[in-house]
């Protein structure tokens, strides 16, 4: 179940930007009761999120945004001569930015427990990786990557024992640290880590295996409604593709996030 979605320096988004489906607790917002679903003891997330706006906003780019993260945790330990993390286009339009990393980050709810896993990549190369669980209400680390250096946790993510080469703090008591290895540099430590079946590893892909985007491209179903309730609510009810109402000029794209109300995955 996702939570959220971040990017940060990617394709027209120069700066961080947090796609979230946590419901706002503001009490003129309850307005769509029915479109939520508690997805644990904090947190009430949407079941659905539309993202409308006009030609040229960055709707497409978002979509991008969440199906390159996809393909690079599912595809780059496929295809180990092809480096996917080429495809992640950073913000062009400042020079600063062109060589300054790309950054995801996905927070969501799998088999009942809460995960952040998060990539910064440039230049072809993964910077940081990290993978976060949040077991009651204290967030914990799993593992910390920086470039091929890797701290993880020794009781609750044994599963990264055999990738790394134990360093300086492989005495601590709760947190051991090396260098990686087995694993290119241009490869997620997460997707390396799954193919061997480890518990919150194997949850993760599990995750993004089930993630799916919708975009359309359809111009010509065109629909007018003369409120944002009433626009939300047809929205939300019956799956419109593509929206032009009155005072919202949507031609192009609109995007919707799913969450499934009866699963716990």
């Amino acid at each position: 179940m996702l939570i959220s979605f971040s990017l940060d320096n990617i394709a027209s988004f120069k700066e961080a930007q947090n796609l979230t489906l946590e419901v706002s607790p503001l009490k003129k917002d309850n307005f769509l009761s029915e479109n939520t679903i508690q997805a644990d003891n904090q947190d009430e997330v949407l079941k659905s999120l539309l993202i409308y706006g006009a030609n040229a906003s960055g709707k497409t780019n978002i979509n991008k945004a969440v199906e390159w993260l996809r393909t690079i945790v599912l595809d780059s330990y496929r295809n180990l001569e092809q480096n996917l993390l080429l495809r992640v286009m950073p913000f062009i339009l400042d020079m600063k930015n062109v060589n300054s990393p790309s950054k995801f980050e996905v927070i969501f709810l799998q088999n009942n427990i809460k995960y952040r896993y998060g990539i910064s990549v440039s230049n072809g190369e993964i910077l940081e990786e990290w993978l976060y669980t949040t077991p009651k209400i204290r967030e914990t680390l799993l593992f910390f990557r920086d470039k091929q250096i890797v701290e993880y946790n020794k009781s609750n993510f044994e599963e990264a024992k055999l990738f790394i080469k134990s360093g300086k703090n492989s005495d601590s008591k709760t947190k051991n640290s090396g260098t990686l290895e087995k694993t290119a540099p241009h490869i997620p430590f997460i997707s390396v880590l799954a193919v061997f079946q480890g518990k919150h590893s194997s949850n993760v892909i599990s995750f993004f295996n089930i993630t799916k985007t919708y975009r359309s491209t359809k111009t010509n179903d065109k629909i007018t409604y003369s409120d944002e309730t009433t626009f939300i609510n047809n929205v939300a009810n019956t799956g419109v593709p593509s929206i032009d109402p009155a005072y919202y000029y949507v031609k192009s794209s609109v995007i919707k996030a799913y969450n499934t109300a009866n699963s716990t995955t």
